[in-house]
């Protein structure tokens, strides 16, 4: 930047209108001549200001001239030349501050700036006006529609100007074209940068627009249209024919439906998704949304857009099928529990029958039975609580490695000598917190469906990682983002198709034949890992074997080998049991096994019975012993109240599930009975208890 001319601010500017001597007519064929040579400049652009500042030197026989724009936002006010004529030939470009210029002139009044002589000399701080010893200046800015400078128009010579050629007149005409295509310029660079923003937003939107004529069988597309439909760019022709082709053949009808209702004013627009399949890519779902306008001969144009929402359907997908598995869960549970009070009256009394029936062993055949029966129908119960994530379990923090480690030694005898086990360790300090045995029952129910898929034996690898889940693959997993541990259980055998894959979770779907599977193992494996906070699902393909994936939530705290309990012995006969059951026969189970036990039980139907019994009992109460599920107040209540009452009595939660236990999973310490119980498995629980 140049200092200003000593007290070059207080004088005003001095803007010469030098008269023309030539005469009016002389005048008229002048400037007509010369809108002739820049009306003749047809070109635009760069070419266009070349043009302008050659033309413009000769036709005033100066040495020099240039056309420049003003540089937005610069401090200083600073201008770039957009074409220099130097000596009848074009120059480089250049940059340069108007601050004490008689540029800054023109820029500050907007308005023509002559300096016919002595121009080097008026502003002795412009070097470069001394540097090519200029006697003459004259300046025009380059005016916006709204009266905004916009640039500037600049001949210099270094001897006065011919003033038979009307040189400001000149100087107006020229300028008031090059400020025309200046203006044009800008404008176009505006829309060049809203369609390139516009642009920019549909592409990260995952979307493109369209404008079709249906009669004229014309459509215009935005350039992301192949993008959106997954085609190659330049290979989607645009036309309804070209689109209803990428469109998954069973949609086809429903967008031409669509189309055709649009067309014939049956509707006012197009609001469809479908999917579409093109280029042999991956499956897409695209929504389409239209306005229709009806001009007054009955034609019609349509305009909207396209969006690529496959993502969004398939979060929708694993909402849908989230919500389905939990209700499906909240069935079997209720299943369960049910279920749980009647199997612990059959195991009890058939436990009791055989008792009484030792030395009769034509009987005992006739009970036992019954005893394996309702075994293995609680193992089934189990199982569906497990599905349903209503499974009492005891987490603690476990080495990754070192659980699957140690399970590959019996995961090698199960699967036996014609399927080889690779088992690789990738999670050194990996932890998860969660029940052992139910880890432990996944991985093994994954490797029998896999063995199972091998008939001919095979190779399977169970295999550790860590890995980071992002807020991306979370929000798809419906899980929490961070640290978690991964195991991918992989086998060699047949594989499974689209279909088979959208159910293998449910329960009760199997591909097994009769007898062999009851269809909760999968099924059971995504109770426990979502109860666990993780994720599980497959990747299959008929013919390439099946991918197990398990995401479980890492666990910094310290691994901790849970102490072996042995039950004491509790003496017999001096503790007084408060038990609370609303099944009347479980109820009645429990008085008559625990008093062959000894035990003075004080039985209760509900929360209010047992209460009432705390408050007026005139001896101790050592034990009470609860239901979770109980009418009109819970088991944790129940305990609470008589707690309040009895601050020394001992608590036993008995329950099928865990979903009413405080804060879900048990912590260790926590005594609780899970039924379906046996008259041993409650006494063995009460030793416990009172000891």
């Amino acid at each position: 930047m140049l200092p200003h001319p000593p007290g070059w601010h207080s004088e005003p500017v001095r803007i010469l209108d030098v008269q023309t001597p030539a005469s009016a007519e002389g005048s008229r064929r002048s400037l007509d001549a010369l809108r002739a040579i820049v009306e003749a400049t047809t070109s635009t652009g760069r070419a266009f200001f070349d043009a302008l500042v050659v033309n413009l030197a000769r036709a005033l026989r100066v040495r020099h001239a240039f056309a420049g724009e003003l540089l937005p936002g610069v401090t200083p006010v600073r201008a770039r030349t957009l074409a220099v004529a130097w000596d009848g030939t074009l120059g480089d470009n250049f940059v340069y501050d108007l601050a004490g210029t008689p540029c800054e002139n023109v820029l500050v009044s907007s308005s023509l700036a002559y300096y016919p002589r002595g121009a080097a000399h008026a502003f002795p701080y412009d070097a470069g006006l001394a540097r090519l010893g200029i006697e003459a200046y004259m300046g025009a800015p380059l005016l916006a529609p709204d009266g905004a400078v916009l640039g500037i128009l600049v001949v210099l010579h270094d001897a006065p100007l011919d003033e038979s050629l009307d040189p400001q007149a000149v100087l107006r005409v020229f300028a008031a074209r090059a400020a025309t295509e200046l203006s044009r310029i800008r404008s176009e660079e505006r829309l060049r940068e809203s369609d390139d923003m516009l642009r920019f937003a549909l592409e990260a939107a995952g979307m493109a627009t369209f404008d079709w004529d249906p009669a004229k069988e014309q459509a215009r597309w935005s350039d992301g249209a192949a993008a959106v439909l997954g085609l190659a760019p330049g290979s989607f022709g645009g036309r309804l024919e070209d689109l209803v082709a990428t469109v998954h053949p069973d949609d086809r009808e429903l967008v031409i439906s669509c189309a055709g209702d649009a067309i014939s004013g049956r509707k006012n627009g197009i609001d469809v998704e479908y999917r579409v399949a093109a280029g042999g890519g991956p499956e897409r779902w695209i929504h389409q949304r239209g306005r229709v306008t009806r001009r007054p001969d009955g034609s019609t144009r349509i305009s909207g857009v396209i969006a690529d929402v496959t993502e969004r359907r398939k979060l929708e997908d694993g909402l849908l099928h989230a919500q389905k598995m939990e209700g499906l869960g909240r069935l079997a549970g209720g299943v369960a529990h049910d279920f749980n009070n009647l199997l612990t009256v059959i195991r009890s009394f058939t436990e009791l029958a055989e008792g009484h029936l030792a030395g009769d062993a034509e009987a005992l055949e006739l009970v036992i039975p019954i005893r394996e029966a309702a075994e293995r129908a609680t193992a089934l119960t189990r199982q569906l609580l497990a599905f349903a994530r209503r499974q009492v379990t005891r987490p603690r923090v476990l080495e990754l490695d070192r659980l699957v480690g140690d399970l590959g030694r019996l995961l090698t005898r199960l699967l036996g000598e014609d399927v080889q086990l690779e088992v690789r360790l990738g999670a050194p300090d990996g932890r998860v917190r969660m029940d052992p045995g139910q880890l432990e029952q996944v991985l093994v129910n994954l490797a029998v469906n896999a063995r199972d898929a091998m008939p001919g034996g095979g190779f399977l690898s169970v295999s550790t990682a860590l890995v980071e889940v992002t807020a991306e693959e979370a929000r798809g997993r419906l899980i929490a983002a961070g640290p978690h541990v991964a195991i991918r259980v992989r086998d060699s055998g047949a594989g499974m198709d689209g279909a088979t894959l959208a159910r293998a979770f449910e329960p009760f779907f199997t591909t097994k034949g009769p007898d062999r599977g009851t269809g909760l193992g999968l099924a059971t494996c995504h109770g426990i890992v979502a109860q666990a906070g993780g994720a599980i699902w497959l990747e299959s393909e008929p013919g390439r074997g099946t991918t197990a994936v398990i995401l479980l939530p890492g666990h910094d705290g310290d691994p901790a080998d849970e102490a072996a309990r042995s039950p004491a012995q509790a003496p017999r006969g001096d503790a007084t049991l408060l038990f609370v059951e609303d099944e009347d026969r479980v109820r009645a189970l429990a008085q008559r096994a625990l008093g062959a036990l000894g035990y003075r039980v004080l039985a209760a139907r509900d929360g209010a019975e047992a209460i009432a019994i705390a408050v007026g009992h005139p001896g101790r109460i050592d034990l009470l012993v609860t239901d979770m599920v109980l009418p009109h107040m819970d088991g944790r209540e129940v305990a609470r109240r008589v707690r309040a009452i009895r601050p020394e009595v001992r608590v036993l939660l008995a329950s099928g599930y865990s979903e009413l236990l405080p804060g879900g999973p048990l912590e260790d310490g926590t005594l609780f009975l899970q039924k379906p119980y046996t008259p041993a498995e409650l006494g063995a629980r009460i030793r416990e208890a009172l000891r």
